[in-house]
């Protein structure tokens, strides 16, 4: 993982419209489809994580849309009754809707929900 998207990630309160927009995202992305056939030998995952569900999914929707296919959703929320809605609500639109935006696997950062 590249520093710049070490930021990025740690910068997730913005709104989607300003990452998409904003350059350092844009390279970002860019550079991570480009390094697609080297990430994909060492099996590097790429993780997605939001501010909410449809941050998300329009988030895998671009990285899907430039050809990156190894992703790992972050359903964590606030705390572990919101983590727990997020999880079965995004199982729900890909197993029972046909949503395969959000058929990738799934995983929860427990630090996160322990410390609150």
């Amino acid at each position: 993982m590249t520093v710049r998207m070490q930021k990025l990630q740690k910068q997730s309160t913005g709104s989607m419209q300003s990452r998409q927009t904003d350059p350092e995202w844009c390279k970002c992305i860019q550079l991570r489809s480009n390094e697609r056939c080297c990430h994909s030998k060492a099996g590097v995952v790429l993780g997605v994580s939001g501010a909410d569900l449809s941050e998300i999914h329009d988030t895998v929707e671009k990285l899907e849309g430039l050809g990156n296919k190894n992703l790992v959703i972050d359903v964590t929320g606030a705390d572990v009754k919101e983590t727990f809605k997020n999880a079965v609500q995004i199982r729900k639109a890909a197993i029972k809707d046909g949503d395969r935006t959000f058929g990738y696997p799934s995983i929860v950062n427990l630090h996160k929900i322990a410390k609150r």
